[in-house]
């Protein structure tokens, strides 16, 4: 995500309703880039400002079973 929100508009990501929280599952795989610096994230914000996340889960996905698989990041803040 490149946006940023202020204290006036906030970027919310919140449940909707009542219940379980929602769960996002990560990728399977490896990087989604092929540059060496990159890392897995299944979300990534770089520079965002007034940012809430709020009632959602983060899961690794069945088929990340090694190292090489995992995800490394849930939430990423650059």
């Amino acid at each position: 995500m490149t946006a940023t929100g202020t204290a006036a508009n906030p970027i919310i990501f919140q449940r909707s309703g009542t219940g379980a929280n929602p769960t996002i599952t990560a990728f399977t795989g490896t990087k989604l880039s092929t540059s060496t610096d990159s890392i897995d994230v299944m979300w990534a914000f770089w520079g965002s400002d007034f940012v809430t996340l709020n009632g959602i889960n983060l899961a690794e996905a069945t088929g990340n079973t090694n190292p090489t698989s995992m995800m490394e990041v849930g939430y990423g803040f650059y």
